[in-house]
């Protein structure tokens, strides 16, 4: 394993060359390999794909053997043998790697972008990660769940409202932070909007990240 490349505690964005693959790519996305290469644990693809492929890499909390899974905003790395885990955030140059602590690797934030019923009442959350939690909280569609890793329980969760902090995750805009002002209602011909801070942008593009802090 090669020594890293990148200050502790320090965030880089990436530049990929692979094309990364998974529901998670219909928002910004990297792929896991050049993710690896970026961190410095490895320096030639190769390298990064046999990493990879002998179970050395942990996304969300699980071992992931897929070189090319698409990663996207606050999706976790964790790589066992370091002891370190990384963050995927979100910057005006674009998806960023954090370095996070231990118990900040626990734990993941997910906006909700859709509500399925299914069969006898049930209810599905469908995550901008392209994932999916059988769960009976009380959540609306743009609200954040916490959830802990690996087990993706919901431990937490914040309403999308005014007065509440989101992050900008796609568009020109992308990267910018600050509170939620106003959220206008779709209509039959306008989508939703949302305002945070001096700048408007569509409604799925806004992350609520916290209170008013």
């Amino acid at each position: 394993m090669h020594t890293k490349s990148i200050a502790c505690g320090k965030s880089k964005s990436v530049k990929w060359t692979t094309t990364p693959k998974g529901a998670v790519s219909r928002f910004e996305a990297m792929p896991l390999i050049d993710a690896i290469r970026s961190l410095g644990y490895a320096d030639k693809s190769g390298e990064a794909k046999k990493i990879i492929q002998n179970g050395m890499v942990l996304v969300d909390g699980k071992p992931c053997k897929d070189p090319v899974r698409g990663l996207g905003f606050q999706d976790v790395i964790g790589m066992p043998r370091s002891g370190e885990s990384y963050r995927v955030m979100m910057n005006k140059k674009g998806l960023a790697l954090e370095k996070i602590t231990k118990e900040q690797a626990s734990k993941k934030s997910c906006r909700v972008i859709g509500k399925t019923i299914l069969s006898k009442g049930k209810v599905q959350l469908n995550l901008h990660d392209g994932s999916n939690i059988l769960s009976d909280a009380k959540v609306k569609v743009n609200d954040t769940v916490i959830i802990d890793l690996p087990t993706r329980n919901i431990s937490k969760s914040i309403s999308f409202e005014p007065g509440k902090q989101a992050i900008i995750i796609s568009g020109r805009h992308r990267g910018e932070t600050g509170l939620i002002e106003e959220v206008q209602k779709s209509t039959a011909s306008r989508v939703s909007l949302t305002k945070i801070g001096d700048i408007e942008t569509l409604t799925s593009y806004a992350f609520v990240t916290g209170g008013s802090k």
